[in-house]
């Protein structure tokens, strides 16, 4: 065979070949299109699959209420009620589901536009109660405190009574005040790992109580922990309410937001908080929390501890 033939055999082929695979092509996506199938990779219709065999019954099961059911439910309500139980179903109370409306509400409540008030008390003792722990409360906690200072106060009596914490460093930056070098706290992640704390010595130099009762929790617990085992003052109240987990969050588009214990923190020599609480080196039992204020008997039990 010539090279002019043999090349002009082997174009021939080649056409051959692409009108087939244009012809075959062809014809798999007009039989896609009349039965309304789709090509996908095999890894993606493996994944659905597994979807489907894993989620099939609880999609089924929607459907049918939805068509079979004397109650008319709504999509989004079955969903969000599905949600709220595959947190339930950690058996771990503090991972919660919230919807977009129950998340801005938490939101609010967990930063307040103020969590720490103060006043000078009879005697020049300063008086400083935090509410809980929101994202600027360690430093507006500073502020006030050098604000008591600088006013003359020769003591301090510091209120974690009812406050129910909040964001975990901010318990960490506010019991950095209080202490000389030491550690803080330890936390402990889902790994196993843990990681230390540390106070960097800048703190107040005057003597101070810390105030607790049986609803002071989580970020707040980490203070009154960090106080009483580094002596930096004393603390006083009722044993506290032990809660000693960290929460994360996962945010959705929909504005919904999965709430998740992350890890567990521990007293500066690694004592247990969560379940346990922390007692008080004197205890003093607390009125109503919502009742609270500067010149209620637990001052004046303070300031009897502070030898004022």
């Amino acid at each position: 065979m010539s090279p002019l033939k043999k090349e002009k055999y082997l174009k021939i082929i080649l056409c051959t070949m692409l009108v087939t695979a244009l012809v075959c092509f062809g014809a798999v996506f007009i039989v896609l299109k009349a039965s309304s199938s789709v090509l996908v990779p095999k890894k993606d219709y493996d994944r659905f699959v597994k979807i489907s065999s894993r989620y099939g019954k609880l999609y089924d099961m929607q459907q049918f209420l939805r068509e079979k059911a004397i109650t008319d439910t709504k999509n989004a309500k079955q969903l969000n009620a599905l949600y709220k139980a595959l947190a339930i179903s950690t058996e771990d109370p503090y991972t919660v589901y919230m919807t977009a409306s129950e998340a801005e509400a938490w939101e609010k409540k967990v930063n307040p536009e103020k969590s720490v008030e103060s006043s000078m008390l009879d005697g020049n003792i300063g008086y400083i109660r935090l509410t809980g722990f929101a994202e600027d409360t360690a430093e507006s906690f500073g502020t006030e405190r050098r604000a008591l200072e600088n006013q003359g106060a020769k003591a301090l009596i510091i209120d974690l009574r009812g406050n129910q914490g909040g964001y975990t460093e901010q318990g960490i930056k506010t019991a950095d005040q209080l202490l000389p070098e030491c550690t803080i706290t330890s936390i402990v992640d889902a790994n196993g790992k843990r990681r230390y704390y540390n106070s960097d010595g800048s703190e107040t130099k005057l003597p101070y109580v810390v105030l607790v009762d049986r609803n002071t929790a989580s970020a707040a617990e980490i203070v009154a922990a960090a106080v009483k085992e580094n002596h930096g003052g004393a603390v006083l109240g009722e044993k506290t309410y032990g809660k000693g987990v960290i929460q994360r969050e996962k945010s959705y588009d929909d504005g919904s937001v999965l709430h998740y214990t992350a890890g567990e923190f521990f007293t500066p020599s690694g004592g247990k908080i969560n379940g346990v609480g922390i007692m008080p080196d004197t205890e003093c039992v607390s009125g109503d929390a919502e009742k609270f204020t500067a010149q209620d008997p637990v001052i004046a039990k303070a300031k009897e501890v502070l030898g004022l």
